[in-house]
């Protein structure tokens, strides 16, 4: 699944978050270094789900999409069928399913089971190489976005959610 904007966006897209796989071994390289102050179970869990991700399998470099780069509800307008994008000031050209596994993520972020929105993927997705890098984007965002938090010392509810969250992925992939 991709989105289509309906005009380039200024400024131009970034240059980040281009490969899915690129940017989990980003993280197994950092948690190896031990970049993160995380405990050890935690880091664990994390690094198996992260290489779970990676086995899915290297996608295709070349086919390289335009993408929104923050997909949420909030940045979809619908008129007559048609579907709109906002906000596009993070878009950025990256391999594979990229908005769909963001979009995925939120959900999850939210609330939502791992296992619904898994599932949601396989339905929307068109390809086996959609799915597995929608699945492969949602982890990484899952992933970096707990990364993040804990660097501003917000550590307990993230930890419990995310080690929760893990559990379930790991089932439902």
């Amino acid at each position: 699944m991709s989105l289509q904007i309906n005009s380039f966006p200024k400024p131009l897209p970034k240059v980040r978050e281009t490969h899915p796989v690129v940017e989990l071994q980003r993280i197994l390289l950092c948690a190896k270094l031990k970049g993160w102050a995380i405990e050890k179970d935690v880091l664990s869990r994390l690094s198996m789900i992260v290489r779970m991700a990676i086995d899915l399998g290297i996608p295709d470099s070349t086919s390289i999409k335009l993408c929104h780069g923050d997909l949420k509800p909030r940045h979809l307008l619908k008129s007559n069928e048609k579907v709109f994008t906002i906000d596009t000031e993070q878009s950025v050209f990256a391999v594979g399913s990229l908005d769909l596994g963001v979009w995925a993520s939120k959900r999850i972020i939210y609330g939502e089971s791992s296992f619904d929105v898994i599932k949601s993927i396989r339905n929307i997705a068109q390809t086996e190489e959609e799915i597995n890098t929608a699945i492969q984007w949602l982890v990484y965002s899952i992933a970096f976005g707990y990364l993040v938090r804990t660097q501003h010392g917000d550590l307990e509810e993230p930890t419990k959610k995310l080690m929760r969250v893990l559990y379930d992925l790991s089932l439902a992939m």
